[in-house]
């Protein structure tokens, strides 16, 4: 990790918070039911972001709302471009998370976060809020998870895939055609009356959702990829499914959690395990693998 580019972004957040008549342009808006405030320092950006939201997921200013106050990264002067790092991991430093595309800043039992990225509807943003969320929906019986998620053809359930970086998640995504898809990379899972969901995560991937982030599916079947020049599936036991599902859950400081977060990602993982077994799936890179999981 390039520790001395880190160092400059925290002091780049400090310097931008210290400043006195900062004017910032708001909007207010529930994400997967997260109620947030959020404060851009660059007007154009928030008039972006409020066409990205879905328009029932804007709400009136509420003070009890989370409140994230962002710093367009326009500002950054230094000779190393803000994101020259190519590790994609999280580093925490007193209170400060930092990854290529973003830094950000809070105080525990805070409800105000500080950030900075670059302003526009890209890889900071995302990241940014997959981290931010990612704790938060637990308690709501929800998970980002890392994976693609495909309509069937009738539109009415949702096909998962997990699987390491480079098992096939874009693959299979872009063998999916005419099926509609919710992502390639972030989806929430929820569970609502005994009966798990999908809902595109609206945080990055090289494909956009093709539904409304507001929308939800059943889950039909969840499988975890294994590239092969076969079509098979295969049972797996339910502790390499937990495993599996452990591995998946987007962008959870594992390392720097509370034992109370902890229980709420065991119990969470277990839940969905019994309400939808994960299957190994093998599959050749060809699109007739959707005449064998979803013909109709």
């Amino acid at each position: 990790m390039n520790l001395q580019l880190f160092e400059k972004k925290i002091e780049y957040l400090q310097a931008q918070r210290s400043q006195n008549n900062q004017t910032f342009y708001q909007l207010s808006f529930r994400f997967h039911e997260i109620e947030i405030s959020f404060h851009s320092d660059n007007q154009d950006f928030i008039k972006e972001l409020k066409e990205y939201i879905p328009s029932d997921w804007l709400t009136k200013p509420n003070p009890r709302a989370q409140s994230i106050f962002h710093f367009d990264v326009a500002q950054w002067s230094e000779a190393e471009p803000f994101d020259n790092e190519k590790s994609s991991l999280t580093h925490f430093h007193h209170g400060y998370i930092i990854q290529r595309d973003f830094i950000a800043h809070y105080e525990k039992g805070s409800q105000t976060t500080y950030t900075a990225f670059e302003a526009k509807l890209d890889d900071g943003l995302h990241n940014f809020f997959r981290w931010y969320l990612s704790p938060q929906l637990l308690p709501l019986n929800k998970a980002m998870i890392h994976s693609s998620a495909i309509l069937s053809k009738d539109e009415r359930e949702a096909f998962l895939f997990f699987g390491p970086s480079g098992a096939g998640k874009t693959t299979i995504t872009e063998l999916a055609s005419p099926r509609k898809i919710l992502s390639d990379d972030m989806n929430v899972l929820h569970i609502e009356n005994g009966q798990l969901f999908c809902s595109p995560g609206g945080v990055g991937g090289l494909y956009k959702p093709q539904v409304s982030l507001d929308r939800k599916y059943p889950v039909k079947s969840i499988f975890w990829l294994i590239q092969s020049d076969l079509y098979s599936t295969e049972k797996v036991a339910q502790i390499h499914q937990l495993k599996f599902l452990l591995a998946t859950f987007a962008n959870l400081p594992l390392g720097n959690i509370d034992i109370t977060l902890e229980e709420q990602i065991l119990a969470f993982a277990d839940r969905i395990t019994h309400l939808k077994e994960i299957e190994n799936l093998y599959f050749p890179k060809r699109k007739d693998i959707w005449n064998q999981l979803n013909p109709n």
